[in-house]
């Protein structure tokens, strides 16, 4: 991927990049609040005693 990038014109590598850097956070966040769900629902199924 990254001979791709180089080949393209440097404003399509500056749009390409600057939108991988803005979806990330988005990503990261959705991640770690399905985490978040995940270990409170764990400790819950543990707290009363189900399977």
């Amino acid at each position: 991927m990254n001979s791709l990038l180089q080949n393209l014109d440097p404003v399509l590598q500056l749009l390409v990049v600057m939108s991988c850097f803005s979806i990330l956070p988005f990503v990261f966040t959705c991640m770690t609040s399905f985490m978040r769900y995940a270990i409170v629902f764990s400790f819950l199924k543990q707290a009363m005693g189900t399977q």
